[in-house]
């Protein structure tokens, strides 16, 4: 079976499509950022979201390094909470969200500054209504962090309480790791 990461990027594969619209809401160090621009191809968007000017810059390095100009989606740097997303991305519009919660990685980074509930519901909620039909959230939580445990627990609570007629929601947790990440998947059926 693969790991966190793999699995994430299975799931993205089947609701991104070239020229598709993508958001990394915690674009971090840019692994995923890179990924959702080769999923989304140069006739897509991906807008990179993080609160952090180090990460925004790491990712943006990251993303032109290993991606060709030509090969770039629109590429949409916010320096920001994730809680909000830009105002102009219109509604039932976005394929893929995706969110790291916790910190920064990198021995280097900063630990004490980590994505918080109240901000990352605020973004969850934001982000339910800019998914397509089919669109889908992948949240990534990290239970071994300070606060991770409680992320988690409000991220599960709101999306166990989604109407099942309009939203698929997977929980994925890997039991014989401790303190292993889960993945919360939010899908738009209708």
């Amino acid at each position: 079976l693969p790991n966190q990461a793999k699995l994430s990027r299975e799931l993205w594969s089947r609701a991104i499509r070239p020229g598709d619209t993508a958001i990394d809401a915690t674009c971090g160090r840019g692994k995923d950022t890179l990924t959702l621009a080769e999923m989304t191809g140069a006739s897509g968007m991906v807008v990179a979201v993080d609160l952090q000017p180090s990460a925004i810059k790491q990712s943006k390095d990251y993303v032109e390094k290993n991606l060709f100009p030509e090969d770039r989606p629109t590429m949409r740097w916010v320096n920001e909470s994730h809680e909000r997303f830009p105002n102009d991305i219109q509604a039932e519009s976005v394929s893929a969200i995706v969110y790291n919660l916790g910190y920064l990685p990198g021995d280097e980074s900063d630990k004490t500054i980590v994505t918080k509930s109240e901000s990352t519901m605020k973004s969850l909620h934001a982000g339910l209504g800019l998914l397509r039909i089919g669109g889908l959230i992948t949240v990534t939580a990290y239970i071994k962090q300070e606060g991770g445990p409680e992320e988690e627990a409000a991220v599960l609570d709101m999306a166990s309480n989604l109407d099942p007629k309009v939203w698929t929601v997977n929980y994925i947790q890997w039991i014989n790791r401790e303190l292993a990440p889960s993945i919360i998947a939010i899908e738009r059926r209708m």
